[in-house]
Order: structure tokens, then C-alpha cells, then sequence
């Protein structure tokens, strides 16, 4: 015979593992920003503007904020 009694175990939204490593929550209107892609290695023959540029810090694109809302719901 089952247990009367039931517990629904309700399972909360979960943020998105690799979103959350890559983008960081900036400053109290919680901007979102990541490293630029592709500086970690075999960058000897690029220029030292381009490896600047990619050291910054950046904003995501505007298509992009629609899915970093639904990837990262405990960020808002």
C-alpha cells in the first residue's frame, strides 16, 4: 500500500553551468560581461592591439540578452 502521504518535490529553475562561468554580474544593475574568446594560446603572431582589445571586458549583443535572461534566471 502507498504512503497517504505525498511530497511534491518542486524543482527550481537551474542556471545554465557554462553561462555562469563565462559571464559575470557587473555593478548594481547587474550588466552582464565576459571575456573576449580566443587569447589563451597561439596568439604570438597577432598584434599587441588585438590582444589588448581581447584582455577587456565586454557587453553581450543585443540578440544575446533574450537567451542570457532564460541560461541565467538567478542572476536577475
Amino acid at each position: 500500500m502507498p504512503n497517504p502521504i505525498r511530497i511534491d518535490i518542486v524543482r527550481g529553475v537551474k542556471t545554465h553551468a557554462g553561462a555562469k562561468k563565462r559571464w559575470v554580474p557587473f555593478g548594481k544593475e547587474k550588466i552582464l560581461l565576459r571575456h573576449h574568446a580566443g587569447g589563451q594560446h597561439l596568439v604570438r603572431g597577432t598584434s599587441s592591439s588585438t590582444r589588448a582589445r581581447q584582455r577587456q571586458m565586454h557587453e553581450p549583443k543585443k540578440s544575446q540578452r533574450k537567451a542570457l535572461r532564460k541560461l541565467l534566471p538567478n542572476f536577475w
